[in-house]
């Protein structure tokens, strides 16, 4: 894998686990129902 994409990888990850806590934090509910997704 080229380091660009392995960079963009992480990046991505970081931004859907901040993402995912986010919703988590104000509606509970939902960010439960994504994170099993």
């Amino acid at each position: 894998m080229q380091p660009f994409s392995l960079t963009l990888s992480i990046l991505a990850g970081g931004a859907l686990t901040k993402m995912e806590y986010t919703i988590g934090t104000d509606n509970k509910e939902i960010g439960d129902q994504i994170s099993t997704f």
